[in-house]
């Protein structure tokens, strides 16, 4: 899915299965009527950023569970829960609703907010964070995705609060169970590479400022 020291500092047109989220940079993958996707996420934390009086040391990794929820037509909502080593935890929920669906002409255009409930969050906040993105597929392959004509589908968005200015990035599949992601998000490099072994399973390796994390994700419909 945002800031290493309190962590997380954290398809739909012709698009196979990829995550709602990247990171927790909100994306245009948003998820269809009465589908489920659900990830955990294990985030080692080697370059921890923590207030003076963090008590016990710093946090030496985090533990996070996000679940998407495709609501109805154009509306997905999201929850988000982080186990921070030596912290606390966290829930936030989320809302997505797109204005302008993606088309093979122009890009998607997204609304919404994270913490919409104004939780106790990361780092003592609490905010309402709205953002608008735009996914698009920049190339799409005439056939099954494969190194010579990948899919590629671009990201960028602005947030404001806790997004902290505008986000984006790329992502991709070099063949049907390979993709890849190079996303910035809060002024934070991610380098992410994902293992599609059934259309219903991502396996993902990344780094986010530097801390590795892993990735499992299930996608289902209800």
């Amino acid at each position: 899915m945002r800031t290493a020291g309190c962590i997380l500092v954290a398809l739909s047109v012709v698009v196979p299965v990829m995550a709602g989220d990247i990171v927790a940079m909100p994306t245009g993958n948003t998820v269809a009527p009465r589908h489920v996707e659900l990830n955990y996420i294990r985030w080692d934390l080697e370059n921890p950023v923590i207030s003076p009086d963090q008590v016990g040391g710093p946090p030496r990794y985090a533990d996070i569970y996000e679940g998407f929820l495709g609501v109805f037509d154009r509306l997905e909502l999201d929850v988000l829960h982080v186990d921070l080593d030596r912290v606390d935890t966290f829930t936030e929920v989320n809302a997505y609703l797109t204005l302008v669906k993606e088309s093979a002409d122009y890009p998607s255009v997204i609304v919404g907010a994270t913490n919409i409930l104004g939780s106790d969050w990361l780092d003592g906040r609490d905010e309402v964070s709205p953002f608008i993105l735009g996914s698009y597929n920049a190339n799409v392959p005439q056939g099954p995705p494969s190194l010579n004509d990948p899919l590629i589908r671009l990201h960028f968005g602005y947030g404001s609060d806790y997004h902290d200015g505008i986000f984006g990035g790329m992502q991709g599949l070099l063949q049907p169970w390979l993709g890849f992601a190079v996303l910035n998000y809060q002024h934070q490099p991610a380098y992410m590479a994902t293992l599609i072994p059934a259309k219903w399973v991502e396996l993902t390796y990344g780094t986010k400022n530097g801390d590795p994390f892993y990735r499992a994700g299930l996608f289902f419909d209800w």
